[in-house]
């Protein structure tokens, strides 16, 4: 081993005094790898040497710590590099026909690398497609249905566009998905093929081929649909609308559905909790989100590999009333019977009414106020009279502290 004293290379055996530090001069920076994650995007992942056993260099980004050449989508280097071997240090990303160039300098002088290494394997991927079910179509006689899922053990999502390299060969319906995230996913889309089997087609980024048949002598049990729905809406005092989700599995077992691309919301929501966990059958109640735009949607892609909308929105979606019971924090806990032929019986929760009164107001469909009564917060039991109205549907509307609940009832 060569030993350097104050950075000058000693031989023939001569100590280092106690006073002084002893390093190597190994310290070096690499690229691991260089992986195409779509057409025109790569991500670039960088390691570093620091043969120096103790000692943590710190270079801040600067002139002594840049990128130079082509623009970087994302990503930007350590700062801070200890002793050892790191291979998957940082990333970047950098767009296709890029070249970037990583400049250092170190303990020791200047280090550069730049983003034309090759590939290597070692932080590549396969994406391994297969066939999750193969049944005859319920629909159209002759047809048989394949649903496709896939596994993909790496960090980053790539894509893979429709063509030569991604695509259905004998499909009657369906197109193969585009996008593959990390991780095992089931049942991601569904074709259909009328003949003795259908091809999946994928050539991955590794140069992988994989070509996964569906053959008709063979019908699986499928997947059924989980199918998201909007139970009712409230509009709040602040111009923001809470809308309330229900959901139905029509699976025999429960079914988990993460958080993110396959269920998430779009609109200008607050934030919320997601069920994630998808018990068979009809399940009201599950969760609520508060939206501040013209509509929320949630979407949810089931374990059959369609996307469903669950769209929230003054049209198409039914204001809640008590009978929905949706949140103990409202002022009518409930409302009975309905229809009703004498008297409409409101139950009002003594806890958002206490020490103010409040008002019941009934209204015909065009608006007309035709009963409108004021009562303490002692009277939590509140029986309205409809013997004398015609029968129909009507509005009833409870007030209290600028809040406005509304119900609806037939009177019969």
């Amino acid at each position: 081993m060569v030993i350097y004293v104050n950075n000058v290379e000693q031989n023939g055996g001569r100590k280092a005094s106690g006073k002084q530090q002893c390093t190597t001069k190994n310290f070096d920076v690499f690229v691991t790898c260089k992986k195409q994650i779509d057409p025109c995007t790569y991500l670039i992942t960088f390691g570093y040497y620091n043969d120096n056993p103790g000692l943590t260099f710190t270079i801040p980004h600067g002139l002594d710590n840049r990128f130079t050449g082509g623009s970087i989508i994302r990503g930007e280097s350590d700062t801070v590099f200890y002793p050892g071997l790191y291979n998957d240090a940082f990333k970047i990303r950098i767009s296709c026909g890029t070249t970037v160039v990583w400049h250092l300098k170190g303990p020791f002088g200047p280090k550069s690398v730049n983003t034309t290494a090759p590939n290597q394997n070692l932080c590549i991927a396969p994406i391994k497609p297969y066939v999750n079910c193969i049944t005859p179509s319920t629909s159209k006689p002759g047809v048989m249905e394949v649903t496709f899922g896939y596994e993909y053990n790496d960090t980053d999502t790539v894509n893979i566009p429709a063509g030569a390299d991604n695509v259905l060969n004998n499909a009657a319906w369906g197109s193969p998905i585009t996008q593959f995230l990390p991780g095992k996913h089931d049942n991601v889309f569904t074709a259909e093929f009328t003949g003795t089997n259908m091809e999946w087609h994928l050539k991955d980024y590794t140069n992988n081929t994989y070509n996964i048949k569906a053959y008709n002598q063979y019908a699986g049990t499928c997947v059924e649909a989980v199918k998201p729905y909007v139970k009712c809406i409230l509009k709040n005092n602040d111009g923001s609308t809470t809308a309330f989700f229900n959901y139905n599995n029509f699976n025999p077992t429960a079914h988990t559905i993460l958080k993110g691309s396959r269920n998430y919301l779009v609109g200008e929501s607050l934030p919320t909790s997601l069920p994630e966990n998808f018990n068979t059958g009809y399940n009201d109640n599950i969760f609520n989100a508060t939206f501040t735009g013209k509509e929320l949607k949630w979407v949810l892609i089931g374990p059959d590999g369609v996307t469903r909308y669950a769209i929230a929105n003054d049209e198409y979606c039914r204001v809640c009333d008590a009978s929905d019971n949706i949140s103990g924090d409202r002022i009518i806990t409930n409302s009975y019977p309905n229809p009703a032929v004498e008297n409409l019986n409101i139950n009002i929760n003594t806890l958002k009414t206490e020490g103010q009164n409040y008002i019941v107001q009934v209204c015909d469909m065009f608006g007309k106020t035709l009963v409108r009564n004021q009562y303490t917060s002692n009277d939590n039991n509140v029986q309205l009279p409809l013997s004398e109205l015609k029968s129909g549907m009507y509005v009833v509307n409870v007030f209290c502290n600028d809040v406005k609940e509304t119900i609806r009832v037939v009177k019969q």
